[in-house]
């Protein structure tokens, strides 16, 4: 019935919308919520709910548009057609759907008119984000110009307004995308791979305000949980200095506490008994600054915040882990791109923006990497009233001139990178969600070596920095490495950080009807065309991620939520219609992450942190070679692991302090073939037995003459190490493990095999 509804309600919109000049242009695939959108309707929200005043105007909606080659002067006829802002002019809820290439200029156009009440006041111009180089004029004068991918700005336009209703705003734009070193996260000219379908232009909400002379510009805001206080401290526009401002907290509606000081002071306000702000209880306390000059309040904004604290601390067992409220609580969380096949970089909708979440939240998850994007601000109101963990990665290109820039000669493109970082913890600070600034990705145009983490650490204490992925020079809060499928193994993080998986995962699952190409042409790390097979797989990574937990592991954040153009490794499709695994099932199954414990037991030790002796041979033996009654006296003794890093093919990751042990074998296997014998005396029987098992091509696994195992592939030097469940062939007093190894040497790669058996209790 939901979909007849939607189906008679999109033909609606066509033919209301027909006479606008506006569309919904044909894409591959779209979601439901692209369909409920109008010009009159589309994103009527208040965009900045961190600092919220009463009268606001909105300039989404229809726009006129041109496209030229580059020019200085303002066309006299932008009439080249409609297009709907704040949709990028690539996308097809913009009603234009057209590529916009680096040598193109973008001319937006329309009309507003100022409400009689906003006399006497000043007219601010608000933008939440414009890709990227833009100018604006209002009634034929030039205001500005800006710079940036997705950085909110605005301007004073109200010694450019004219007499009369009738006020006319033009914006130019260029975007040379990835043809320059601009930031640009995900976006690329040429969409592959985990690159995907530029966005140029208007692409968040525009708006106007009006405020007093005087008026509240922005304020920082800070929680110290351990005194029981919240700080403050304002800035405003057209400031002497001798204004006051006065901040008045509630809760539930209840007036907790108010307090007045000079506007160059910060306020310090207690919070007795304060509630804390978590994902199982997201409590904001509401709050409204006022500014009062000659003993009248002049302007006054409605904001709120919440109690949390975000550290790193040793738990009971000595081990540094992130600490929420002085606290250990696992996070868990998925790379979310935030991007849509229908709006692109902008979601079709609030109601769109908030179904990731909800989503999220149902499934069980407590933690969102917002991954090279940075949404409307609306994402975080509604993370902070959800309670939904937020790490936040800065914006980058993919190059810049890295660790050999001379600080005396910074290159433009690190300068604008810079900017665009100070402008996002400026922006989003207030956002009590967000818990972690990511300052690169995977080395994506890093450079500088320590000096930015340091220095975002420094600019914004109280919360956590990382640098997610490949390059670490040791400093920031997070140890952070990347492993696909994964988890992984615990790593010593060292100098007091935590431990964390930033990305692992990527599970791929086309379905059918619901993808951006054609199956055959989609991509996961791991790809698969059976939902149970798929869910099997799903199911096995939280297993092993639950025993990381308990070995140290503080967060993992598995890739990703949605399917992303030919990515279809997302827990929903792209358009949001379909969910590969109901949430229901993924919460109960995340329930383990958060709940108990688990304890290993081992009965046959691996080699990852000690050498176990194995007898092993390079010749074929003899037919019975897997049974108690073989002798295998003639075979050689060498130390666990067995391998071969071949120096043309190094490890996905660097071998240094602390990995060199795990991943180096300690006795060479370079052949094709590999025979290994171990006799192992147990007092016990585990009742569910699992090979921990790292291996390099293949392995055939018998115990106690019976094939246990066959694997296939690459799951290699501890990094990517599986539990793999066996039947219970296991027997008290002596039993035989032999294995059979196979490496292809026409791939002439690394080689490696170990082997463990374990079982894994979980303690309530």
């Amino acid at each position: 019935m939901n979909k007849i509804f939607l189906i008679i309600l999109s033909i609606f919109s066509l033919y209301a919308c027909a006479d606008k000049g506006w569309e919904l242009k044909k894409t591959k695939i779209v979601s439901d919520f692209a369909l409920k959108v109008t010009p009159d309707n589309v994103w009527q929200e208040y965009p900045r709910p961190i600092m919220q005043r009463k009268d606001w105007q909105n300039l989404n909606g229809l726009w006129e548009y041109k496209i030229t080659q580059h020019q200085e002067n303002t066309p006299s006829d932008i009439n080249e057609g409609k297009i709907l802002v704040p949709f990028a002019i690539e996308s097809a809820l913009s009603g234009v759907q057209k590529t916009f290439l680096p040598e193109h200029q973008l001319w937006y156009k329309r009309t507003f008119s100022i409400p009689g009440n906003w006399e006497g006041k000043n007219v601010l111009l608000h933008f939440g984000a414009v890709d990227f180089a833009s100018q604006i004029w209002i009634n034929g004068e030039k205001v500005g110009s800006h710079e940036g991918s997705s950085d909110a700005f605005t301007f004073d336009i109200t010694a450019y307004l004219k007499n009369g209703n009738s006020q006319e705003i033009i914006v130019s734009v260029i975007d040379s995308t990835d043809t320059s070193h601009q930031p640009i996260g995900k976006q690329t000219l040429n969409p592959r791979g985990i690159k995907y379908t530029a966005v140029s232009g208007i692409w968040k909400t525009v708006w106007l305000e009006p405020v007093s002379q005087k008026s509240i510009e922005t304020f920082k805001g800070s929680a110290d949980i351990d005194n029981g206080t919240y700080s403050i401290r304002v800035a405003g526009r057209n400031i002497s200095g001798n204004e006051k401002v006065r901040i008045t907290v509630f809760d539930q509606g209840k007036e907790l506490v108010s307090k007045e000081s000079k506007i160059t002071e910060t306020l310090v306000l207690g919070i007795p008994d304060a509630k804390r702000w978590s994902p199982d209880n997201p409590y904001l306390y509401d709050m409204k600054i006022e500014l009062v000059n000659d003993n009248k309040v002049v302007d006054s904004v409605d904001s709120y915040f919440a109690m949390r604290k975000i550290s790193v601390a040793k738990d009971e067992n000595g081990i540094d882990r992130m600490m929420l409220n002085n606290e250990f609580v696992f996070q868990y969380g998925t790379l979310d791109q935030g991007w849509w096949p229908d709006g692109l970089l902008t979601p079709p909708s609030d109601e769109a923006l908030k179904y990731d979440i909800e989503f999220l939240k149902k499934a069980g998850f407590n933690t969102i990497r917002k991954h090279i994007k940075i949404e409307p601000e609306r994402f975080y109101y509604h993370c902070d009233k959800m309670g939904m963990i937020v790490w936040q990665d800065a914006v980058c290109s993919s190059e810049y001139n890295l660790k050999d820039r001379n600080p005396g000669k910074q290159p433009r493109s690190a300068k604008q990178f810079e900017y665009e970082l100070k402008q996002m913890i400026d922006q989003l600070g207030n956002y009590p969600s967000i818990v972690m600034w990511v300052v690169f990705n995977e080395g994506w145009g890093q450079y500088g070596e320590k000096a930015l983490i340091d220095w975002t650490k420094q600019y914004d204490p109280s919360r956590l920095t990382n640098i997610s992925g490949w390059v670490d020079f040791g400093n920031g809060d997070i140890s952070d490495v990347h492993r696909y499928p994964g988890p992984g193994r615990i790593e010593n993080a060292g100098k007091g950080r935590a431990f964390v998986v930033g990305e692992f995962g990527g599970l791929g699952l086309p379905v059918q009807g619901h993808t951006w190409i054609e199956s055959d042409k989609n991509w996961g790390y791991e790809t698969f065309t059976d939902i149970d097979v798929f869910r099997k797989n799903y199911e096995h990574l939280i297993f092993e991620l639950d025993l990381l937990a308990d070995q140290g592991l503080s967060a993992a954040i598995y890739t990703q939520t949605t399917d992303v153009e030919i990515e279809t490794n997302g827990l929903l499709t792209y358009d949001r219609k379909k969910e590969k695994i109901p949430a229901a099932d993924l919460n109960q199954l995340h329930k383990k992450l958060y709940e108990g414990k688990t304890a290993v037991k081992v009965y046959l030790p691996d080699s990852e942190t000690e050498s176990q002796m194995w007898k092993y041979t390079i010749d074929k033996p003899q037919d019975n070679w897997t049974s108690a009654d073989y002798n295998d006296a003639g075979w050689k003794s060498g130390k666990g692991s067995f391998g071969y890093n071949n120096p043309k093919f190094q490890l996905g990751y660097p071998v240094d302090e602390r990995t060199s042990f795990a991943h180096i074998p300690k006795t060479t296997w370079n052949t094709e073939d590999l025979w290994l014998r171990k006799e192992i005396e147990l007092m016990e029987i585990p009742v569910n037995p699992l090979l921990k098992v790292t291996y390099d091509d293949s392995a055939e696994i018998y115990i106690n003459d019976k094939k246990v195992l066959y694997v296939n592939g690459r799951v290699a030097h501890y990094g990517h190490h599986g539990y793999l469940p066996i039947e219970n062939v296991l027997k008290t007093g002596k039993n035989i493990i032999a294995v059979h190894c196979r490496n292809d040497m026409k791939k002439r790669g690394n080689q490696m095999f170990d082997l463990g058996i374990v079982e894994v209790i979980h303690i309530p």
